[in-house]
């Protein structure tokens, strides 16, 4: 490996001479190797020199098996509306190309957000621009408004639709030890093109223009004037050739770069640094164009769109597609588990509220780890005279005391199931990120309990192989998985569990000791003012395409890989002046393996104290990274990393609360590289300079003062 990689760096150190290249250029070569190359795929990026060994060349996936097949439409019942809770600030996140049919909710009573929590809000989708010169950064999700180079990159990639490809998964392109070198070492050259035409200083942070007007989020010290003692990581070009030898599967996948810079082109055109993806996720020019050739094609022709249309409205063939497609990447199908379109995972959340059996004496056990959400759940317990308890989180690792939950599995065993317990826990908390395993879904399901698993931030980053691991309810977000459209959730029922039974008011209804061949097999919760459209399952079906397209595994591997890489120089940060003390507080195990595709953060001072993480994500707008700050909605976890020592509890109760707790969110995603978890490092190693980050903070206090009238 060592001799591949020393030849790998004498490759790389001809070609360092062409990084000045222009972007023309580089399109120009581009277009050459199109009409040289006949293994070249319009829209992938540029391909080897040398054609790959028959063995790895991308190939059509297997046809599925007949019991793996959509449903027919008629199966897809169609409802009454239903007033359904949502997130008020997530349905504003609409982009451009939604906007053409939006989901407006309800006004409804929110589920106790308190001032510190962090919701998606419509910052989450702005631009990112200078405070002071507005017009200067152009819109990351404007797909109207491109730069002339991002338009030529979009036209390479646009010249051939995705949807005519032969090649329909990345991942099936694997770079193994297996391949010769020249085929690995071309795979490096196709992925660092594009990468190669910018400066070594494109890596840094761009010097905005500085206007006269004075703002502490544009650093008030300039750059060359932080000292932030030695470097604490090597020259770029160093550091990925570590980090490839080091982590042979993100090597194996380094195709997926290819993806991002033709179907996400803006994130390198513009040089941003995107880590919200547990926020919202980047959907692909792939899934607007071609939904938009859907809208054209298929909706001024086929009449009503509507959901309470028709059941035998050829529309309904888009359902039916994403219903197949969501549980065959689940390792699924509906003859095992059903499924409940919504308006979001809060909604799916209030189904189940409304819906579980339960009754007098009925055990509900919620994991502290767990969004707000849950409060739904837990009052519905209460009224039916249910026993709601706390499953206790370690302070440290933030994930489940086993001896501890073992206690707490076991007191349902031998009572009488038919009184009904569940058990609710996420496969990967949405503030620290730590995964708890699905291991505890057979032991709890042996002592006689129902599970209900929240994998909203774990897909498409983890999985769940529903084959193995067979909870009683799954909920998720395809908000969180594809991006586009927003304001769409689901709920999977396990069918030899319960009998999912519809009614026309749109009440549904959760029956034990049914046959599994019974009750619904697919249903639509239709929101109050019948806004959900039968074409927007067009765009989810799309999405679930892109996803399948790059390869989960693949996805997964970078994630783990990148994750793993960052928690280990995070950790190793120290202030300047002082090597025992550290910069970063990361939350969470220092178990890599634990860990999913989110990272939580604070950034401490010389004396201890927590810096503001506004400040934080202020600064690193500043310098065009994306990042979440709050507490995330998760009350639970909150008291335990924020409350003082009497506040802290094991009680259910403190579920209800809203605590002050507040924290940086990195979290990765479909198309996450090696240069955003670089760049976030060298960005946070500015705050070891104890000159620097005292004048932030002296600047976020004065500012802070003024807009509330304060005296400085």
């Amino acid at each position: 490996m060592s001799t591949m990689f020393s030849k790998f760096s004498k490759f790389r150190s001809k070609d360092r001479g062409s990084r000045h290249a222009s972007p023309q250029r580089d399109h120009d070569t581009h277009e050459e190797v199109m009409h040289q190359n006949s293994h070249y795929v319009p829209g992938y990026g540029k391909a080897p020199i040398q054609s790959p060994p028959r063995s790895l060349r991308a190939r059509k996936p297997d046809p599925l098996p007949s019991d793996k097949q959509a449903v027919s439409p008629d199966s897809i019942p169609v409802v009454a509306p239903w007033y359904a809770a949502y997130d008020i600030d997530t349905e504003k996140n609409v982009s451009f190309a939604e906007s053409l049919f939006p989901i407006m909710p309800p006004r409804e009573v929110h589920l106790g957000r308190g001032a510190s929590e962090s919701f998606l809000s419509d910052d989450d989708l702005s631009p990112i621009t200078d405070s002071r010169n507005p017009k200067k950064t152009s819109p990351l999700y404007d797909l109207r408004r491109q730069p002339e180079s991002g338009r030529q990159g979009s036209n390479i990639a646009s010249k051939k639709s995705w949807s005519s490809q032969d090649v329909d998964s990345f991942n099936d392109t694997p770079v193994s030890r297996r391949g010769s070198w020249e085929y690995k070492r071309d795979m490096v050259e196709s992925r660092r093109t594009s990468l190669d035409t910018h400066s070594k200083q494109s890596w840094a942070a761009d010097g905005l223009e500085r206007g006269t007007t004075r703002s502490w989020t544009s650093s008030s010290v300039p750059e060359e004037e932080i000292d932030s003692g030695p470097p604490v990581l090597p020259p770029y070009d160093d550091a990925e050739e570590d980090f490839l030898e080091e982590f042979e599967d993100y090597f194996n996948h380094l195709l997926v770069d290819n993806v991002r810079r033709d179907q996400y082109p803006k994130l390198d055109l513009q040089k941003q640094v995107y880590l919200d993806y547990a926020s919202f996720s980047l959907y692909s020019n792939f899934q607007v164009e071609e939904h938009m050739k859907t809208l054209l094609e298929e909706g001024p022709c086929l009449g009503s769109a509507s959901v309470s249309s028709s059941s035998d409205n050829p529309l309904f063939m888009h359902v039916s597609a994403t219903q197949h497609r969501l549980l065959r990447m689940l390792n699924t199908t509906s003859a095992h588990y059903s499924i409940i379109f919504t308006a979001g995972f809060q909604e799916s959340f209030r189904v189940i509220a409304a819906s579980y059996p339960f009754q007098r004496g009925s055990p509900l056990l919620v994991c502290q780890d767990n969004h707000a959400a849950v409060r739904r759940v837990i009052k519905s317990a209460y009224r039916a005279g249910g026993r709601p308890f706390l499953a206790p989180v370690t302070e440290k690792e933030l994930s489940f005391h086993s001896h501890d939950l073992h206690k707490l599995l076991r007191r349902q065993a031998g009572r009488n199931i038919s009184n009904g317990g569940l058990f609710i826990y996420p496969a990967q908390s949405n503030l620290s990120g730590m995964k708890h395993s699905l291991s505890w879904v057979v032991e709890a399901q042996q002592n006689g309990w129902n599970v209900c698993i929240d994998a909203t931030t774990l897909l498409p980053s983890g999985t769940i192989d529903l084959e193995i691991h067979q909870p009683d309810f799954v909920v998720g977000s395809f908000h969180h998985m594809i991006g586009y459209p927003s304001g769409f959730g689901f709920l999977l029922v396990r069918r030899e569990s319960f009998c999912v039974q519809a009614f026309p008011s749109g009440a549904v209804h959760f029956l034990r000791n049914k046959p599994a061949d019974e009750g619904e097999v697919c249903h639509i919760m239709c929101p109050a003012d019948n806004t959900m459209n039968l074409l927007q399952f067009a765009a989810l079906n799309l999405g679930l395409i892109q996803l399948d397209r790059i390869g989960l595994p693949a996805i997964q591997k970078r994630v783990r890989a990148l994750v793993q890489w960052l928690v280990q120089r995070l950790r190793t940060l120290r202030h300047k002046d002082d090597d025992s003390r550290y910069l970063i507080r990361v939350y969470g195990s220092h178990a890599t393996k634990d860990r999913g595709s989110i990272v939580s953060f604070n950034v401490v001072d010389f004396s201890g104290t927590i810096l503001p993480p506004d400040i934080v994500r202020k600064l690193a707008a500043r310098s065009n990274f994306k990042l979440s700050v709050g507490n995330f909605n998760n009350p639970g976890l909150s008291n335990l990393l924020g409350g003082s020592p009497h506040e802290m509890s094991h009680d259910i109760r403190i579920i209800d609360e809203n605590w002050g707790f507040m924290a940086v969110r990195a979290s990765l995603g479909a198309v996450s590289n090696f240069a955003d978890v670089y760049r976030l490092v060298q960005f946070l190693s500015r705050f070891r300079d104890e000159e620097y980050l005292a004048t932030e903070a002296m600047g976020f206090v004065e500012e802070r003062n003024h807009q509330s009238g304060c005296p400085t």
